[in-house]
């Protein structure tokens, strides 16, 4: 069989209007360990216009690598980042819809 495709790398700013940044995020163990994924995504909100979907892998926030981080360790750092405009970069294993 051929090999799977390498996931998309998908980077978004999401605006420091938007208090949320509209998506759930959970953890999936891996190969490589844990890992942080979404698990919902808003309707509307800066993913869904990017056609993300439940499944993508969260890589970092603001240029911080979060892959690998605690939800707990994830919320520490993204709560002080509210009404801020911030990055979000996703690795999407299925091409976005």
């Amino acid at each position: 069989p051929p090999a799977a495709a390498a996931p998309a790398r998908v980077e978004l700013t999401i605006p420091a209007t938007e208090k949320l940044l509209g998506f759930s995020v959970g953890v999936r163990p891996s190969e490589r360990g844990d890992c942080l994924v979404v698990t919902n995504v808003r309707a509307r909100s800066p993913l869904d216009d990017a056609g993300v979907a439940p499944g993508a892998r969260l890589l970092a926030l603001n240029g911080d690598d979060v892959a690998h981080l605690s939800l707990d360790e994830l919320t520490a750092k993204a709560r002080p980042l509210a009404n801020t405009d911030r990055t979000v970069v996703l690795a999407v294993d299925a091409p976005p819809r």
